[in-house]
């Protein structure tokens, strides 16, 4: 039971990415202790081009979006899907184990009489 235990632990750790820490001067798009699970959406805004979700996290991470805008921004991404977990990927393929082979057995045989 104690190694079925961590083999879902280890599957369950694998199928996702941490957030990423925020410098000083940069900028958590999703808020404190966020970040985004959906990489690939799109932000769209107003007279600004559209970026993919991973990007505008970049931008904020390297300190490219001004710090008065990052506590509204988590209200405009909720196609960016923000938690405190990062993106979700797909756990880690585990090969079939073979199944062990018992060698036969030769049974007893009595000589035909």
């Amino acid at each position: 039971m104690f190694k079925t235990f961590v083999f879902f632990a280890f599957l369950v750790q694998s199928a996702v990415t941490e957030c990423p820490e925020v410098p000083d001067d940069g900028c958590a798009v999703c808020g404190p202790g966020k970040c985004i699970s959906n990489p690939d959406a799109i932000f769209e805004f107003p007279e600004q081009p559209a970026v993919p979700c991973d990007d505008l996290q970049e931008a904020g991470l390297d300190g490219l979006i001004p710090l008065e805008f990052c506590p509204v921004i988590p209200l405009l991404i909720p196609m960016c899907e923000c938690n405190t977990v990062g993106v979700l990927t797909d756990p880690p393929v585990v090969p079939p184990t073979a199944a062990p082979v018992v060698p036969p057995t030769v049974s007893p045989t009595e000589p035909p009489t």
